[in-house]
């Protein structure tokens, strides 16, 4: 009796846990997709999906894939043997063909192909960031002067852009004494000059003296320079400014024999310094925390009278 009763317990429990299997096997992958999309999508608060930025090539059992931030794209045409990464997310090539961003370029000669920074050539076109061919471009005298800039034996190029009137052979990038860049990864907020024009980043200075400009740097204050006639910020003359007389005093702070001035030194493109109202030109002195000076009369903070109290930390 007790034998029958376990065999029908049994019995009874092997068919739940078949049923659970069941259920389990149909579940598992909707669960599966739904975790995985959550995991390299996510969602916003709207609902809405986030895609994530692409993580480029990979390889994997003898077949090349592409991420492109959304799904991995199989590269058919992509021989694995021989593939080679030049850019975990641009260049990439095999013996027989080069690919941008995981798509096959036909126009591309992949044995005279070259990546040179945000640039890269062949023995026929120059193609730029973008994996454009650059127009004009003569790939033989082609060099790279910056992240942002380039040359060749006609023309300067800024990015998939031609620099009106700029000359070769003179261009070059500034930098302030003591900056340790690599000149390869400078791409923005950059100055250049060639015997003839300024330049800030893709636009021509106009007026401003090249043979007189040199740049101003001071730590916690950028973006500066100046010629025999003027003061420029971030590409920006500043026809308010006395030139003879102005100097740089650090924290985000300037000043000339009148005012003092305040700009943060991480601002967005276009924004110009202050004047700090009331500030006292000739005693003015910047302090140890940024955004912080102070003269005889006030203590400052971003440019703004403050409490003295926050001098005095």
């Amino acid at each position: 009796m007790h034998r029958l009763r376990w065999k029908i317990l049994w019995k009874a429990l092997w068919k739940s846990l078949m049923n659970l299997k069941r259920i389990a096997l149909y579940f598992l992958p909707v669960i599966t997709i739904s975790l995985t999309g959550c995991f390299l999508f996510g969602y916003d608060s709207g609902g809405h999906k986030i895609v994530p930025q692409a993580t480029g090539y990979r390889i994997f059992e003898n077949k090349v894939y592409f991420d492109n931030g959304e799904k991995d794209v199989l590269l058919p045409q992509a021989k694995a043997d021989s593939f080679q990464i030049l850019q975990q997310t641009g260049w990439a090539k095999d013996d027989k063909g080069v690919f941008y961003q995981g798509v096959l370029k036909p126009e591309v000669d992949a044995s005279t192909f070259e990546v040179l920074g945000n640039y890269a050539r062949d023995k026929q076109y120059v193609y730029d960031s973008l994996g454009n061919i650059l127009p004009n471009a003569l790939p033989d005298s082609f060099k790279v002067i910056s992240g942002r800039y380039a040359s060749d034996k006609q023309r300067v190029y800024s990015y998939d852009e031609v620099l009106p009137n700029a000359l070769p052979d003179s261009f070059e990038l500034l930098l302030p004494d003591g900056d340790a860049r690599d000149k390869r990864q400078v791409i923005s907020n950059v100055y250049a000059r060639d015997k003839q024009q300024v330049y800030f980043d893709n636009k021509v200075l106009s007026n401003a003296l090249p043979e007189s400009f040199e740049l101003l740097n001071v730590a916690g204050t950028e973006g500066y320079a100046r010629d025999k006639r003027q003061v420029y910020f971030n590409g920006t003359a500043l026809t308010n400014v006395q030139y003879k007389s102005f100097e740089l005093l650090g924290m985000g702070y300037t000043r000339d024999r009148q005012q003092v001035y305040y700009v943060p030194s991480v601002t967005s493109y276009g924004d110009l310094p202050i004047v700090v109202v009331g500030a006292d030109a000739e005693t003015f002195q910047v302090l140890k925390r940024f955004g912080l000076g102070q003269d005889k009369n006030n203590c400052y903070q971003y440019g703004k009278v403050a409490d003295l109290a926050e001098c005095k930390q």
